[in-house]
């Protein structure tokens, strides 16, 4: 369905991003996986070309705009063009409003938001002049309601969702799709703050159970990525601009 396209997953080093990346690469892709840690990110490229797919790994740090202009000149120097943007970068701080100072408000929203929009914009020329691109902003739950002790997660989240609108309909007549898909609760690294390995992690879980329709706590990456596949996919050509819950029913109360 996607040989032969190219495409870049952020974050793609653990967790969603990697699940992401090799799904991509069983639908035929090249795949850069593109992360802050070299170390994971080339593990997971080393592991799609064991499959027999064709893989590199840059290291980036998406709150830094040089280092995201450096990751997509790489990737065209590589593969000669990027036909799928996986943004799927991102940090989970659990800070109370008050405990929230200048600088995690900061780092939430520069590596959430900010880099999110400016590896849009690294890519976004090429796309343009080819007239083919498919974006997908990964937000959550918490960008479409508010969630205690996380306001600069929210803010960041939100903000996806609506630059997600704005993007799409900027670059539509190009031919290229913007969307985002909004998990609920998935059991990845990010995750890992709510302990789940003691009471308190327990009592999360209760919670979420008691939240969510389906009584599911928590989702694997894999009940993720067929969303994101779609959106990559021709059969998505005439989606763009929203969001998509991926959450057993939460947004649906």
């Amino acid at each position: 369905m996607l040989d032969g396209r190219v495409a870049l997953v952020t974050g793609g080093g653990q967790g969603l991003g990697e699940a992401f990346a090799r799904e991509l690469a069983a639908q035929g892709c090249r795949i850069i996986v593109a992360d802050i840690n070299a170390k994971t990110a080339g593990s997971v490229a080393d592991s799609i070309r064991a499959g027999g797919s064709e893989a590199i790994a840059i290291q980036v740090d998406i709150s830094r705009v040089d280092m995201i202009e450096a990751m997509a000149k790489i990737s065209i120097e590589h593969f000669g063009a990027v036909d799928i943007l996986v943004n799927s970068a991102g940090i989970f701080d659990v800070v109370s409003i008050d405990d929230t100072t200048e600088e995690i408000w900061d780092r939430g929203l520069d590596i959430n938001l900010k880099g999110l929009f400016f590896c849009i914009r690294a890519l976004a020329p090429l796309m343009r002049e080819r007239r083919y691109g498919k974006i997908i902003n990964m937000t959550s739950i918490a960008g479409l309601g508010g969630f205690l002790n996380c306001p600069a997660y929210c803010a960041s989240k939100g903000g996806i969702v609506n630059l997600t609108k704005a993007v799409a309909c900027e670059l539509a007549p190009y031919g290229i799709t913007v969307n985002a898909v909004a998990p609920g609760p998935v059991e990845t690294p990010i995750n890992n703050v709510f302990e789940f390995d003691n009471p308190k992690g327990d009592a999360h879980r209760a919670f979420l159970r008691e939240r969510t329709p389906s009584r599911v706590d928590f989702y694997k990456p894999a009940d993720i990525v067929g969303t994101v596949i779609y959106l990559a996919s021709p059969a998505s050509d005439a989606v763009t601009g929203v969001t998509i819950p991926v959450d057993g029913g939460w947004c649906a109360w």
